[in-house]
């Protein structure tokens, strides 16, 4: 590998490792961040909302149902034993149509008859099932309940019912009255909650039993105590009482982020809980932009530095190998190019001479017109010498005002070249300053066996001597 390659490599390693790490820190900040404001922020100000707007559901029907029990006429009613039925009926019916409620109910603690707004739905039993919570609210002592059931008088609908004692002024319990709301109005209200911040919302009682819920299939059907991951954490929300608890617990969807709010009203558990998947989804989606732009510049950065090492390398190469006055050949390539005019002797026959040059009079010329008009007419030589000789010649600047030109030709062939070079120094030079440039030239053929020194040394004698004779071969 070159170290051109070693270079670019190392270089291109250094900018994916760089962005690469900048992505993952930048994740990891957005990550702790993000948790800090789910945890901290966003689950329990979801939380206390979602609490405030299940009080807010349930503040009327409580109320509602507190007036009911203390009604005069119906404890009267109940007192005067019971005797008009349809009295009752039509109170119940009263509260039905003026709130819309999904039930409204009296059951008699004298006759246990159950009074409904459509009339006597039953009479309880403690042997009947469904009467179970009458019977248990009635020797709780507890001013008012709520309780999930099925509605006898709905088809068995999944009712939230809200059980207020009746008591005469001796505080003898006289019956329990209330209202039911049907549990898809409570599970509505924590879809349009779920849906509006995008988090598990549902209500569980203190055993852990799901009471309210978004799939309503779920309802006293499930207990958390008894689901993966929540299962570990469910004593400790539970065992909050009053205090709200912020936890998380793992399961096969990954980890999540609960809160969870004592609701005394209803003597249930609010729980808001989110998986940090959903949390992060955007860190990640960053984290993959990130990363993709990064790529993407890391890819044009490594182009562009591909193209200016290769620009620059290809500039030094020739910088190395050329006159940067002349754009000549420089004298370190001249060995390159005899080794391989040599090869083509050997194998294809092929003659090639030295041509050694001089620009007469250029001291003279650097005195009198300046070193500016010098570098003009040593450019000027360049430019017209490559013009008269082909592509697989070279010529070259030895330094100062020399030059050499290795040429494929006869001896005859280098004398006609000679003569060309002389007649168009003579009249494309004119328009400088310093006139009508000369060249004074020398010629050697390499013969098999002859070295370069051997070659050049030939090539400048035949120059000087026609310099010492005054004559000029150009």
């Amino acid at each position: 590998m070159t170290i051109k390659s070693r270079l670019i490599l190392l270089l291109s390693t250094v900018l994916v490792a760089a962005f690469a790490a900048t992505s993952l820190v930048n994740y990891a900040v957005s990550r702790s961040a993000a948790l800090k404001e789910l945890t901290t922020s966003a689950l329990p100000l979801t939380r206390d909302t979602i609490y405030s707007e299940i009080l807010k559901s349930l503040m009327q029907p409580l109320h509602v149902s507190s007036l009911m029990a203390n009604d005069n006429f119906l404890k009267e009613w109940t007192q005067r034993g019971e005797q008009d039925e349809g009295q009752v009926q039509r109170f119940l019916d009263g509260i039905h149509k003026k709130y819309g409620y999904f039930s409204t109910f009296f059951v008699s603690a004298k006759t246990s008859r159950y009074y409904h707004y459509n009339g006597v739905l039953k009479t309880v039993s403690k042997e009947d099932a469904h009467d179970v919570w009458y019977y248990t609210f009635a020797n709780s002592g507890m001013e008012y309940d709520l309780d999930v059931d099925a509605n006898q008088a709905a088809n068995n609908t999944l009712t939230i019912f809200i059980n207020f004692r009746v008591q005469d002024t001796a505080g003898r319990l006289l019956g329990v009255t209330g209202v039911g709301l049907e549990l898809k109005a409570v599970a509505d209200i924590i879809r349009t909650t779920q849906a509006t911040y995008l988090r598990r919302i549902y209500l569980v009682d203190p055993r852990g039993v799901i009471q309210a819920h978004m799939d309503t299939s779920l309802v006293e059907q499930v207990n958390i105590h008894d689901q993966p991951g929540i299962g570990k954490v469910a004593r400790m929300i539970l065992d909050a009482g009053k205090d709200h608890v912020d936890l998380s617990y793992e399961n096969e969807d990954g980890v999540t982020q609960l809160t969870s709010r004592y609701i005394p009203e209803l003597n249930w558990f609010l729980i808001v809980e989110q998986n940090e998947r959903d949390v992060l989804g955007a860190a990640r989606k960053n984290l993959m932009t990130t990363l993709g732009v990064g790529a993407a510049a890391s890819l044009i950065i490594i182009v562009i530095v591909v193209l200016a090492v290769n620009y620059f390398q290809g500039r030094l190469e020739f910088l190395a190998m050329h006159d940067e006055l002349t754009g000549c050949l420089n004298r370190r390539s001249l060995d390159h190019f005899f080794q391989r005019a040599v090869s083509r002797h050997g194998r294809q026959g092929r003659d090639f001479a030295a041509v050694a040059m001089d620009v007469d009079r250029f001291k003279e010329i650097n005195d009198k017109f300046g070193h500016l008009t010098g570098d003009e007419a040593l450019k000027a030589v360049a430019n017209i010498v490559r013009a008269n000789i082909r592509p697989m010649d070279a010529l070259f600047r030895f330094g100062g005002d020399e030059f050499l030109l290795l040429a494929e030709c006869t001896a005859g062939e280098a004398a006609a070249l000679v003569e060309r070079l002389q007649h168009s120094l003579h009249t494309r030079s004119s328009s400088l300053p310093c006139g009508p440039l000369r060249v004074s030239c020398g010629v050697a053929m390499y013969a098999p066996g002859m070295t370069l020194d051997t070659l050049l040394a030939q090539a400048d004698a035949a120059m000087y001597a026609e310099k010492e004779q005054g004559k000029n071969a150009c």
